[in-house]
């Protein structure tokens, strides 16, 4: 940094921290806002906590949470239970429904109820599996209507106003279970689109249009970034036609402007599923609803940390499946990593 230079950290100590040891954030700020530096340092007149939360403005149920898991004690933690129970809903909640349990898996795996209920915003009418197939059956999985660059831009944006956030990567309750029976469901809907697309015009199979091992509706999310192509980890597009054959579709905005770009798929870059992801890999991300998938069993990174971090990625509604005991553990486990960085900016 040049001499003259200020430098400014943006952040939320309460969610999870880096994957590398430490918890530097929380180490900076905590002293100061949990009132314990004890002592008066240079970094003393510099920390602003930001108290006005505008993601949550229309979801006062989900403000109420989240202001509950960030206080540092365990008093708000009954009526955060409550809450997210289904038990009651903040004052002034037009939505009854806003936090929705869809109970516990049982033996580790979900049920197809609750498979189905964790797959229903994507099928929806105004889901983008949905919003496919409606188009579909109006025009053939093949037809060039499907290659409206606005049609793109709307199931896009229907894409990312939903998603499942699970715990781990592995297992039932894990993204790659979870992102099999989703798959799984968004097919048979497509599938079914198709049928009767067909039904009394043509005596052929009912098959979703594929390439290169991806098929048309598929959700894909970026792991590495690409600045080649110009793709970024994080990134998420769909598979869809342009120019005639199937490719990846992603949003971008040109000069303040919603848009979309296509992107040939043999020069995807590493990439994977997008119907589920881990709350680790959902930081900075905003949905109008969220699924939460708690691990189903005990595991050391289900934290309060990671149930805060899961939760706050909502706008509006929030399910949630897991056990109330298992939920209950979770929010009194903290991250617990000794980087010493506290030490040296406010020990004596």
């Amino acid at each position: 940094m040049a001499p003259g230079a200020r430098l400014v950290l943006l952040g939320d100590r309460d969610q999870l921290a880096s994957v590398e040891a430490g918890t530097v954030l929380a180490d900076v700020v905590g002293p100061v806002l949990d009132n314990t530096a004890g002592k008066t340092t240079p970094l003393s007149g510099c920390i602003v906590p930001f108290t006005v939360n505008h993601r949550f403005q229309q979801a006062p149920t989900v403000a109420v949470i989240a202001e509950g898991l960030k206080r540092r004690g365990d008093e708000d933690l009954p009526d955060v239970l409550a809450l997210m129970k289904g038990e009651k809903t903040a004052p002034g909640d037009p939505i009854p429904e806003r936090v929705t349990h869809l109970g516990q898996a049982k033996d580790g795996r979900p049920d197809d109820a609750q498979l189905d209920a964790l797959a229903a915003p994507y099928l929806e009418e105004d889901g983008f599996i949905g919003l496919l197939s409606q188009a579909i059956v109006a025009h053939g999985p093949t037809s060039i209507k499907l290659e409206d660059p606005a049609f793109h831009l709307t199931l896009l944006e229907a894409l990312v106003r939903y998603r499942i956030l699970a715990v781990h990567r592995r297992g039932p309750l894990g993204v790659s279970g979870l992102e099999r029976q989703m798959v799984r469901r968004a097919k048979a809907a497509l599938t079914l689109a198709i049928q009767t697309r067909r039904t009394g015009k043509e005596n052929k199979p009912a098959i979703i249009p594929s390439r290169h091992g991806q098929w048309l509706g598929r959700p894909v999310l970026i792991t590495r970034n690409s600045y080649e192509v110009g793709l970024m980890n994080g990134d998420i597009g769909l598979v869809l036609p342009a120019g005639g054959r199937l490719a990846a579709v992603f949003a971008f905005k040109d000069k303040g402007v919603a848009t979309c770009r296509s992107v040939a798929l043999a020069r995807l870059p590493e990439h994977t599923g997008a119907f589920a992801m881990t709350v680790h890999k959902s930081q900075g991300s905003q949905f109008s609803r969220v699924a939460l998938v708690l691990a189903g069993r005990v595991s050391p990174i289900q934290t309060r940390e990671l149930v805060y971090t899961g939760i706050t990625r909502t706008s509006g509604r929030l399910d949630w499946l897991g056990a109330p005991q298992e939920l209950r553990n979770a929010l009194g486990q903290r991250i617990q990593r000794a980087s010493g960085l506290g030490d040296l900016l406010w020990g004596s």
